[in-house]
């Protein structure tokens, strides 16, 4: 058997556990794997969004919900999540916000969070994240040390 169909009738198994294990008893765990698994960007928001529900004290489960929510276009969903955490300082939350905040057009909020800080611990050299939405509100000024990541200079 390929290396690639083996990987598939694997995927299928772990997806058919999780199917039978969410028909059992609604897990956040399950529902998280099945929501990797996903067909469609909306559907695996869905899932996110309910494995948050089960365990709302799990910042992981919460900032895994949001960035589902971010790939569906589901801005609005992404602001009104954030207004019901009880959590709102970890750094990839406020990331998150101020990704819908620029895509709903509310740059002031925006710029807001960007002059509090948003210190992401776990971001990586070569992420752009940050220096995109700095540039986004604030053309033409020097993106601060902080906020940029970029492995290149721009042109």
């Amino acid at each position: 058997m390929s290396p690639l169909r083996v990987r598939s009738v694997a995927i299928a198994r772990k997806q058919a556990a999780c199917e039978l294990s969410v028909g059992t008893q609604r897990t956040p765990w399950a529902l998280r794997v099945l929501a990797f698994l996903a067909s469609s960007p909306e559907k695996a928001a869905d899932l996110m969004l309910e494995a948050h529900r089960l365990r709302p004290d799990m910042q992981e489960l919460a900032v895994e919900a949001l960035d589902a929510l971010l790939v569906s276009g589901r801005y609005e969903a992404v602001l009104a999540l954030i207004e019901a955490l009880p959590y709102r300082d970890h750094g990839r939350i406020r990331l998150a916000e101020a990704r819908a905040a620029h895509a709903t057009g509310d740059d002031d909020r925006l710029r807001r969070l960007l002059a509090e800080g948003i210190r992401v611990d776990d971001i990586r050299e070569g992420e752009v994240s940050l220096d995109r939405l700095w540039l986004a509100v604030h053309p033409g000024e020097p993106v601060p040390p902080g906020y940029d990541f970029r492995m290149f200079e721009p042109a």
